[in-house]
């Protein structure tokens, strides 16, 4: 069976939201799934998977955390549809380490669909209507 191939992402400026404390966390995210594709694609993830987890748990959880307090000071009216989608996220990687640690054989291939997909909606769509909201609060 062919395994799949992962394209990893260069960071763009139009991925930009222009809040310098969103998109230090954003490339940081990036940074580390192109990590992950790097080690897939070189047949050696599953042999170097620990330190790019705690990398990629410390980032989201860092971003997450930054994020929903910003939010939340400002009162978004969408907060907790936020917190939601950021306790998923959490879920999801919190289940690749122990998959990992299980030792299924798919781990990285499942994260890096997973992550593909989640940087696409979180990163390189990052949601217009939080800017927006950020920005007219004079973020």
């Amino acid at each position: 069976m062919e395994r799949p191939h992962f394209d990893s992402v260069e960071w763009q400026d139009t991925y930009l939201c222009h809040i310098e404390r969103i998109d230090k966390h954003r490339r940081k995210l990036i940074e580390i799934f192109n990590f992950i594709i790097d080690k897939y694609a070189a047949r050696t993830c599953k042999d170097t998977i620990t330190q790019p987890f705690f990398k990629l748990a410390f980032a989201t959880e860092s971003y997450f955390y930054e994020e929903e307090v910003l939010l939340k000071q400002l009162e978004y009216p969408q907060y907790r549809e936020v917190r939601t989608r950021h306790k998923e996220t959490t879920k999801h990687i919190i289940q690749f380490k122990e998959d990992f640690s299980e030792g299924k054989e798919t781990t990285c291939q499942d994260m890096l669909f997973y992550l593909t997909l989640w940087i696409q909606q979180e990163v390189i769509n990052y949601d217009p209507q939080i800017i927006g909201f950020l920005k007219q609060k004079g973020v």
